[in-house]
């Protein structure tokens, strides 16, 4: 006779291939205790696991007829009752899947033996299956199910290393899914996808793994990825990622070929005119401020034109403030304030110009501006009136003291349509403030996201009307200028085709025509198949099949955090939790600026 017991996914028990039925639950839930236990159990503990409602004597009846029942199903040799303790005996003809999944999950399994383990793991421990009475054993039943999850996840965890190693990334990439799955927030395993991503040449979908955990981590737990994840983001960013270690059983297999390096950044074209008009609107700033916004669609090159104007206004000697704002951090008081205020304390001299009350006050953001100068008088009390214009006032005055100088100074808040309500407060206060306050306020957001009527747009009317603002809308680019990209890509080619149909399929956004150049060279520099057909492309021909929209395309080469992760202080963001802590109690409904 042989008893196959399956206890992953829904429980099942066959005896010699047919399905056995058990009239009772409990009968089913004490199979299974009885599968898993290391050693037999005593009378009394199934009796509390099982019926702990029950006082001795009717759970041990309980227990009695429940133990008849099990001997009819599964076979009376296969259950030892002998005395006190009850055990399953194990043996010739009874399999357990269980059993058979740590078997080939052994320390030494190779990869297949890894990968059938896997198999067999077809769901969680007694799948949908719970004793309405006993919360005993639905806490075993969890514990048990937590373990093999655990377990579950190291032999994902070698299987991956393993398929990495000898460059199955397709296979590799789908169990560190699966390993994923288990459990969103495990770093590992989202570093895991992001390798792997790089290494089978989709750097953009690796970038946008590493979005995904900083947007999972951000939402569940409220803190950014480890130093480990955010250097590997910095590594596949600047193409410098190593290779797989090569699979030790093979003496013979050549080194994996390093990475392709990630491409250079590419020109910007057609932008001239509005660069201009940002540069003319920091050249006119005098006495007192203006305000600059650059809007367009998604992926238009808003932060890549902002970043250009403050190249340009760095090279002058002008102190830029930046901070960028996140869709994940829209009920995080304050978010891209406090960004801001941080990035004065990496300004030598900045706290020199500032008053002291205003470092006290704004000290609730940021403790650590309390350090800039001895003596600071105490911060305002958070309650009664005028606390909230106090506070406003004291980021507005830090950030005007750090952007003081000969050449005036930049404060730029990248995607303000995803602000939160406080930091919309903060823009605002210093916007209707830059009399006396020399210095560009420059803000960049999508034109959806900031409909008419949106206060940032009658900030930027109101402004305008008196002279103290420029508006730059961007549009997608022309043909000729998506071919000019091209060409620089391409230095020494000319492929009219490839052009057009860069064009085509980018419909002139500068993000997808960014995206499919940086894929067409690193298939170009790694030896892969390139995007156009010219001849140059392998197996291809001219007015090939159309470019697909290159994976993880919502990524942008060059879209990295204004500060990178490496470059933060150790500690930062343990620190950026308690800065958001702090701006949630400071933040009280009233009058926005």
């Amino acid at each position: 006779m042989t008893l196959e017991i399956s206890l992953l996914g829904p429980p099942l028990v066959r005896r010699d291939g047919r399905p056995v039925g058990f009239d009772t639950r409990k009968a089913t839930a004490l199979l299974a205790h009885l599968a898993l236990a290391e050693r037999p159990r005593s009378r009394e503990s199934l009796c509390g696991l099982l019926w702990p409602a029950l006082d001795p004597e009717h759970a041990r009846g309980a227990l009695r007829r429940t133990l008849s029942t099990l001997r009819r199903a599964v076979g009376g040799d296969r259950l030892d009752t002998a005395g006190d303790s009850v055990a399953l005996r194990f043996g010739d003809g009874l399999e357990l899947d269980v059993r058979r999944f740590r078997e080939l999950a052994g320390e030494e399994a190779p990869a297949e033996s890894l990968a059938a383990a896997a198999e067999f793991f077809r769901g969680e421990l007694l799948e949908a299956f719970s004793l309405r009475d006993s919360p005993e054993f639905d806490d075993w039943q969890m514990g048990e199910g937590d373990a093999l999850r655990r377990e579950l996840a190291s032999v994902l965890s070698r299987l991956v290393e393993l398929l990495a190693a000898r460059g199955d990334c397709e296979r590799a990439l789908a169990a560190a899914a699966r390993w994923l799955d288990l459990d969103r927030l495990h770093e590992p395993a989202h570093r895991a996808l992001i390798r792997l991503y790089a290494w089978n040449g989709d750097r953009a979908a690796a970038l946008g793994q590493y979005r995904d955990c900083v947007r999972t981590l951000t939402h569940e737990l409220g803190v950014t990825p480890v130093e480990e994840t955010a250097a590997l983001f910095e590594q596949v960013s600047d193409g410098a990622l190593a290779p797989p270690a090569p699979a030790r059983a093979s003496a013979t297999t050549s080194p994996a070929a390093p990475p392709p390096a990630a491409p250079t950044a590419l020109p910007l074209a057609g932008r001239a005119a509005d660069l201009e008009a940002l540069v003319a609107a920091h050249r006119s700033v005098d006495a007192d401020g203006r305000l600059a916004v650059a809007e367009g669609e998604a992926g238009v090159g808003k932060s890549r034109l902002a970043a250009e104007l403050i190249e340009t206004v760095c090279g002058l000697g002008a102190s830029v403030v930046a901070a960028r704002c996140h869709d994940d951090e829209a009920g995080l008081a304050y978010g891209a304030a406090v960004e801001l205020l941080r990035a004065t304390l990496e300004l030598t001299g900045s706290g020199d110009a500032t008053s002291s009350q205003h470092l006290a006050d704004a000290s609730l953001l940021v403790p650590e501006l309390a350090g800039r100068r001895a003596d600071l008088p105490p911060p305002l009390s958070l309650e009664g009136p005028g606390a909230r214009a106090r506070l406003l006032e004291a980021v507005a005055g830090v950030l005007s003291a750090a952007c003081a100088g000969p050449v005036p100074g930049v404060v730029f808040v990248d995607d303000v349509q995803l602000a939160d309500e406080a930091t919309l407060d903060a823009i605002a206060y210093l916007g209707h403030r830059l009399a006396g306050r020399p210095l560009l306020l420059l803000l960049s957001w999508r034109s959806e996201g900031v409909p008419p009527g949106h206060r940032m747009r009658r900030l930027a009317v109101d402004l305008q009307r008196g002279g103290r603002a420029t508006l730059v809308h961007l549009d997608r680019l022309d043909e000729k200028e998506v071919a000019s990209l091209v060409r620089a890509s391409r230095p020494g080619t000319d492929d009219l085709e490839f052009e057009r149909r860069i064009y085509r399929e980018s419909e002139g956004l500068p993000l997808f025509v960014d995206e499919y150049l940086a894929v067409d060279t690193i298939g170009r520099v790694g030896g892969r198949r390139p995007l156009g057909g010219g001849a140059g492309a392998s197996g291809g021909a001219p007015g090939g099949p159309g470019l697909s929209r290159p994976p993880g395309a919502g990524s942008r080469r060059g879209d990295r955090p204004l500060v990178r992760p490496r470059d933060r202080p150790r500690g930062q963001r343990a620190r950026r939790r308690g800065d958001r802590r702090r701006a949630r109690r400071a933040h009280r409904p009233g009058d926005r600026a």
